[in-house]
């Protein structure tokens, strides 16, 4: 599901005629503002409105298709991208499928290339809460069955839990352990929610165009470089 506002929705595509003399233009939608934005490890929950949507797998023809911007990328080699130049970054549900040392990497990577003003915003499994859910109600993670196979099929809350937390994953994260990580690699972390900022005009805007998904089990944090 993407959402349009009332502005963006009074432009659509060039020659695409809804009413007798209205004329709608979406090149904004799909071609940004000039500021460089990357959606990190998209793989199909690509972003518009002139996101570049990084992924190791080749989406190309995807991205073609729906009129993405794509960019193939193995982010654990680097991000080709120049020292202070990118003003936002989204990074959703990603860091847990690469090992501690590989995700202190990763993060260092987006410290280097982010502007000195800019907000990186990032989604991961909420460790502490699916932990606590698994502790306090039995029947807690079934709520899950639809959005894991592995947590469908198990028949105990444990299993469900190691579904939702291992199954794929690497690494575990909760609030503490990721404002660690992005301390240690030069961000100031910022606690934040389901679909709220506390980052100003770019985290407005990261919220307006990209998604937050899987909000019943994520853990949402949002960072700006460490200045001194």
């Amino acid at each position: 599901v993407e959402i349009i506002n009332k502005e963006e929705l009074e432009r659509l595509p060039q020659g695409l005629t809804i009413l007798p003399g209205t004329v709608w233009d979406l090149s904004g939608y799909y071609n940004g503002d000039g500021k460089t934005k990357l959606e990190i490890g998209s793989f199909t929950v690509m972003s518009h409105h002139g996101w570049v949507n990084l992924d190791i797998h080749d989406l190309s023809q995807f991205a073609q298709t729906h009129n993405y911007r794509f960019q193939g990328c193995d982010i654990k080699q680097g991000i080709p991208y120049q020292t202070g130049s990118v003003h936002m970054i989204h990074m959703s549900h990603v860091l847990e499928h690469f090992n501690q040392t590989d995700g202190l990497s990763i993060l260092r990577e987006l410290r280097r290339i982010i502007r000195p003003d800019g907000v990186i915003r990032i989604a991961v499994p909420d460790a502490g809460l699916l932990i606590n859910k698994c502790q306090t109600d039995p029947n807690s993670l079934a709520e899950f069955d639809e959005i894991n196979d592995g947590c469908t099929s198990s028949p105990t809350r444990v299993g469900k839990l190691w579904e939702l937390l291992f199954s794929g994953h690497q690494m575990l994260y909760d609030r503490e352990t990721l404002y660690l990580a992005l301390k240690e690699t030069g961000f100031i972390p910022k606690s934040c929610q389901f679909r709220e900022t506390t980052c100003g005009e770019f985290g407005e805007q990261i919220l307006k165009e990209t998604l937050d998904v899987l909000p019943c089990l994520s853990l949402f944090c949002e960072a700006v470089p460490q200045l001194s």
